[in-house]
């Protein structure tokens, strides 16, 4: 009902029709219905010997409790406070509502308070020039009602003065996101920036590139592994719920923009088919190498070429682009180490589900970033996947060697070595937190231990299919 209400303010700045007119039978329906909810609790409260007041600040209660809700999820659970001092306790006792902490559930109803006000007194002036006031009666009501019921929030973000007061925190945020939903903010994905400008390309926009020597804006990246795993988590599930809705860019997209953009598009809603080809390029060669089965072309054959003009092509063209952007080799390593981890670690996204990114950091954290130095910390199961790929490449590369120094087959398996030995350079991060840090950032000794048991279980497994 809460978002309902939202919606039909939205809806009534830009002077659309939602709910019915004065003379058309089904407004008797909603006036029942709306004086029937009321009335009746009204008649309850009256019967039990409480008072009209009582029974107003119920209805602000039960209408702030349903919207703060929709944050519930995301902010977890805390305990609820029993001590109070005299000021809060004289303010309770004057029946004012008490605000003083920037807590975000506070956001949810602001917004709220702050859309209906707005909205009202835009369609008080829609009134005034005579525009369509039949048409607006209802929206114009409930606006009009939300904006009583909202009275001690309005007044706690303008007037008071008092430590129970709007905190001005809160008042800038939600009126910043108060302003984005009325501008035209598209939701419905966990990328509403990318699923907002691909609708709007689908719509018409035009485009533009624009980077200037300033920085448009400042922002918080996650500087953590496990932080930036989530995020990348997020990206893909948004994706995918972008490339599996009725707006997929396959069809919708096609339609809207032309085939070429629809492609690019849909490339994009497409990141997770990246979990098949990193999972067998992290594992498949490297079983193969530890049985001493040769799966590229030999030195000497004609495709081996082939092979090498992929690979330079691939990283030279991404290192090419990094330095033209004045970026540094070292980020374009870190870089290539991150999409090889995201890429690997996908294949638990369905198992673990979504969680909001972390933006808060300790000093320790902040200096390990600064430094260059990955931080895992955490015992998540984001990590296996990586840490058994680290694992097994590294025991491949090291297996592999001593077939090259007995002279086994060294031609046959040179591809394989060079794979092995590129992730292994590539992985040093994660070797180093498994065996020779000590920090608060190094592998955690469960997610170790579980990485090398799947590991070996999955070269026992992977050695009896290949001699079969």
């Amino acid at each position: 009902m809460d978002l309902a209400h939202k919606v039909a303010e939205c809806n009534y700045e830009n002077n659309t029709k939602w709910g019915f007119e004065l003379s058309e039978p089904w407004f008797v329906l909603y006036v029942f219905l709306f004086l029937g909810a009321y009335g009746h609790d009204l008649l309850e409260f009256i019967v039990e010997g409480s008072t009209v007041q009582r029974w107003w600040n119920d209805q602000r209660m039960r209408m702030i409790r349903s919207t703060f809700s929709s944050v519930i999820s995301t902010y977890g659970f805390s305990l609820t406070n029993k001590f109070v001092d005299d000021e809060q306790s004289k303010r309770y006792d004057q029946g004012v509502f008490d605000f003083g902490v920037p807590s975000p559930m506070f956001v949810p109803i602001t917004m709220a308070a702050i859309i209906n006000l707005g909205s009202f007194f835009m369609g008080l002036t829609q009134v005034l020039k005579g525009s369509n006031s039949e048409g607006l009666f209802v929206q114009m009501f409930i606006a009009g009602f939300v904006v009583v019921n909202s009275m001690p929030i309005n007044e706690a973000m303008v007037l008071r003065r008092d430590k129970g007061r709007m905190p001005l925190k809160i008042t800038t945020i939600s009126t910043c996101l108060a302003l984005a939903l009325y501008m035209g903010f598209k939701y419905g994905s966990l990328i509403e920036d990318h699923y907002m400008g691909y609708r709007q390309r689908c719509e018409g926009w035009r485009s533009l590139f624009c980077k200037p020597k300033r920085p448009a804006f400042l922002g918080d990246a996650p500087i953590t592994l496990i932080d930036g795993l989530k995020q990348g988590q997020r990206w893909v599930i948004g994706l995918m719920q972008v490339g599996f809705s009725q707006y997929s860019p396959l069809s919708f997209g096609t339609r809207s923009m032309g085939l070429i953009m629809g492609l690019t598009y849909a490339y994009y809603c497409a990141l997770l088919g990246w979990l098949i080809p990193f999972t067998i390029y992290a594992f498949l060669p490297r079983l193969a190498l530890l049985n001493g089965v040769s799966a590229f072309p030999k030195l000497s054959e004609p495709w081996f070429v082939l092979y090498v003009f992929l690979f330079l092509g691939a990283y030279g063209h991404d290192l090419l682009e990094f330095i033209v952007e004045g970026s540094t080799v070292k980020r374009w390593w870190n870089d290539q180490r991150m999409w090889m981890i995201r890429s690997t670690f996908s294949s638990v996204i369905s198992t673990y589900g979504f969680s909001l990114t972390n933006k808060f950091v300790d000093d320790e954290q902040s200096k390990r970033y600064d430094q260059g130095v990955f931080d895992f910390g955490v015992p998540s199961p984001m990590f296996v996947p990586i840490t058994m790929a680290a694992i097994i490449n590294l025991v491949s590369f090291f297996m592999g060697l001593t077939q090259v120094l007995k002279g086994s087959n060294s031609e046959g398996l040179f591809v394989q070595m060079f794979i092995a030995g590129f992730v292994v350079v590539n992985s040093m991060p994660i070797n180093e937190a498994m065996v020779l840090r000590r920090d608060k950032g190094r592998m955690p000794l469960k997610i170790t231990t579980i990485s090398t048991c799947l590991a070996l279980a999955l070269y026992v497994l992977a050695s009896q299919l290949l001699f079969l």
